[in-house]
Order: structure tokens, then sequence, then C-alpha cells
């Protein structure tokens, strides 16, 4: 397939080296890359889903919304809700984790909740839930070459990420927009994340985000690519 493909285009950097290796270095001119964007405006709005985040709560939402799969590093989350009992972790999405342990583990803690599925339409509402946005994945090929949905639209509703072992990622990383790790270390996420949590609500940094992912919103990136397939 590969091959007979007159266009390629990879959403890593990763993924385009790949690609290349199996090709030859000839093959560049027909490369592109185009990581995953977000729909900029879907995440404008300010409505918050009603009843998730208990009325008693007054510390910090730290959220991951979407596929929960093996994928994500359940230890390094429980530890750091262990150490952290003053900070809420919001899981919304499906569980395909097929009974993972880890997963069942964590949300034995009191500070630990799962919502389950919501419909892609309600997805902006938990995102006004969150203070800050966590991509907690294990050291892998698989997570070495993805780039996760998820980082724009974080942004997007302006609330700052912290990536873990998501190479892909990290040229975004922006003091009080993205901050990515490559360990595994629950101390160096709990300060990378008090980090975040001093400039949560400066509109500086909020600006600065928001910015970054109008400029990955998807109706550009189809104009690029669609130019790309026209000129082929």
């Amino acid at each position: 397939i590969l091959k007979r493909a007159d266009v390629i285009f990879c959403t890593s950097e990763y993924l385009r080296n790949q690609v290349m290796e199996k090709l030859g270095k000839e093959a560049t001119d027909e490369l592109y890359t185009f990581e995953n964007g977000v729909d900029d405006a879907l995440f404008k709005g300010e409505s918050h889903a009603e009843g998730i985040i208990p009325e008693t709560f007054q510390g910090t939402v730290l959220g991951y919304i979407g596929g929960i799969k093996p994928k994500l590093d359940f230890t390094l989350v429980q530890k750091v809700a262990q150490r952290k009992p003053n900070w809420l972790f919001l899981f919304v999405g499906p569980d395909a984790t097929a009974g993972h342990g880890g997963f069942k583990k964590l949300l034995e803690l009191e500070n630990v909740i799962w919502t389950g599925s919501v419909t892609p339409e309600e997805v902006p509402k938990y995102m006004n839930l969150l203070d800050i946005g966590i991509m907690p994945y294990k050291p892998s090929p698989y997570n070495a070459a993805v780039f996760p949905l998820k980082l724009f639209e974080f942004l997007a509703a302006g609330k700052p990420a912290l990536g873990v072992h998501l190479p892909s990622t990290e040229k975004y990383a922006c003091d009080g927009v993205y901050a990515h790790l490559d360990t595994s270390d629950e101390t160096a996420f709990i300060q990378e994340c008090e980090r975040l949590e001093q400039i949560i609500k400066d509109e500086h940094y909020t600006q600065k985000r928001q910015q970054l992912a109008h400029t990955k919103d998807w109706s550009n990136i189809f104009k690029e690519m669609t130019a790309i397939v026209k000129k082929e």
C-alpha cells in the first residue's frame, strides 16, 4: 500500500521516519507530517457538566478525556493521587482496559472519579471541569508513535496540559502551556502540575494556549492537505 501511494500523510515524525525506512529516502517528497488537530470552535463554550465534581471539593482537578486503555500509566497516577489528596483526578471515557487491575485499583481512591463514556458533543462540558489536562502514558513504541488528539483539545479549552512519554508532543512544551516529561517519576509529575497550578487562571497563559490550538484547527490542516493532493 505504501509503495502504491502517491502521497502519504503521517501523524508524527516517528511514523514518517518509519515509513521512510521502508520506502527509502527517495520517497521523501511523497511523505508529509500532519499531526492531529482540533475542532477549535467546539471548545469555546463555558457550560459545565453537572453533578460530577463533589460540591464540597475546593482543590485542583486533573483530568484525562479519551479511551481508557492499558497504554496509560495507572501506577503513576495512583502514586500521585495518594500523595496529593487535595487533587481530584477525573477520567472521562470508555473503559477499554479489559479488566486491567491497575485501573480498578486506581478507582478505589477517594480522589479519583470515572464518568464512563460521554458523547463527543458533551466532551467540552467535561473539559470545562478541569484545571489541568493530563496524558500519563507508559513508555512504549506505540506511545512513541502517537500524537494524541487530547493535547490541542485541552489547549483549545484554555487548559494547561502535561504529557508523559509522548515524544511527538515535546516540541510544543512551553512554560504555562504544555509540560512534557520523559520519566514516570511521580515527584516530577507533581512538581510540573504544581507549576501549572500557579497560573491556571492567568489570562496571559490562557490566551497562549488557545492561540496555539487555533493554529491547529482541522479546517486549516485539511486545506494544506488538499493543496498537496491537488499539486500531486
